[in-house]
């Protein structure tokens, strides 16, 4: 990692220390980066506050999940969008000590978006993905805590789908 990187990274944590147990979302937190590596490093670059935030996720200090945007009362206002929440310690240590078949499954969903669903994506395009990436697993098991299945129906056949549990059905803890 860059020493540019390493600054914007800081940046990102401190955002994110800012912010409520449920992180934040990713649009405002991403802007929001960009606008302190402009006033802090008189940098003017998305691009570096995209690298540091790939490298928070890739290093799991911070986690990409699926909430609800709350008001002050902890409601959920809108529909359900990414969040980047800062990772505890535990957490983090969690998620590194995953197999890297794993690992690489709550990546993939990290980066399916639809307009139905967010970090959702079928058992055959999973399984596809994987290989693509050198894997050759025949089967996935449920991440506790990150990531479930379903089934849902095509044509009449079922088809089983995996996704990134959200927020909102882990725990109001994070309130």
């Amino acid at each position: 990692m860059s020493e540019m990187t390493e600054k914007a990274v800081a940046i990102l944590l401190g955002i994110l220390r800012d912010v409520r147990t449920r992180g934040a979302p990713f649009k405002w937190t991403k802007q929001e980066l960009q606008r302190r590596i402009q006033e802090d490093l008189l940098l003017d670059s998305s691009e570096l506050a995209s690298r540091a935030i790939e490298s928070a996720l890739d290093h799991w200090l911070v986690d990409k999940t699926i909430d609800n945007p709350r008001n002050e009362n902890g409601e959920p206002i809108d529909a359900e969008t990414w969040f980047l929440r800062l990772l505890t310690e535990k957490e983090s240590e969690s998620l590194r000590k995953l197999p890297d078949h794993k690992k690489a499954v709550i990546r993939l969903l990290r980066e399916q978006e639809t307009e139905e669903d967010l970090g959702c994506i079928t058992e055959a395009d999973l399984l596809s993905e994987l290989e693509n990436l050198g894997f050759e697993e025949e089967y996935v098991s449920r991440i506790e805590g990150k990531v479930s299945t379903f089934y849902g129906s095509e044509s009449g056949e079922p088809i089983k789908w995996y996704y990134l549990i959200p927020q909102s059905e882990l725990s109001d803890e994070l309130d």
